[in-house]
């Protein structure tokens, strides 16, 4: 988790304590079939096997 010096942590204020208490997604993240082929191919192979981007110039 994030933790920011006290100066920071005081700028903040309310805004730091609602993004550290909102809910974390990584049980999201752990069900994504996208995730779990990256981790069983390898991250080379993963983004090797990703649609190159389309350049419209």
């Amino acid at each position: 988790m994030y933790q920011p010096s006290r100066g920071a942590a005081r700028r903040l204020g309310s805004c730091l304590r609602a993004y550290q208490a909102r809910p974390q997604d990584r049980w999201r993240r752990d069900q994504d079939p996208s995730y779990i082929a990256a981790a069983w191919m390898g991250l080379g192979a993963y983004l090797r096997d990703l649609p190159s981007p389309v350049l419209g110039l």
